[in-house]
């Protein structure tokens, strides 16, 4: 086991997501993403998170070992690859606008390693 640095941000509530951080222990970095999630699945929810050797790798802006995207994020960049600019519009989690197209994400707090 190893202990891995947490770095993310919660979905906005009401209006502005919060910095969160932690240390996990784990067998590896995409397990301490997951129990780190875990750890907010009831709450307000993690919109995106990194996980880092120590955060002494964070704050020297050291590639991150592995990211978690929530469900919601995921569907964001999808519809917005390949464009240079677009509108965006969030109505809440899983439900926002992109250039005035209506996008839903079914379990938009859940999420996975990218």
């Amino acid at each position: 086991m190893s202990e891995y640095f947490i770095k993310g941000t919660t979905f906005a509530a009401p209006f502005v997501s919060e910095d969160v951080s932690g240390f996990i222990e784990a067998s590896d970095p995409s397990e301490a993403l997951h129990t780190f999630v875990g750890k907010y699945k009831n709450g307000v929810g993690i919109y995106a998170a990194k996980a880092y050797t120590s955060a002494d790798d964070y704050h020297k802006s050291k590639e991150p070992l592995a990211t978690w995207l929530s469900n919601h994020e995921i569907a964001k960049r999808s519809a917005t690859t390949g464009k240079g600019s677009y509108t965006y519009m969030g109505n809440g989690p899983g439900d926002f606008e992109i250039d005035g197209k209506q996008i839903h994400v079914d379990n938009p707090k859940d999420g996975s390693i990218v």
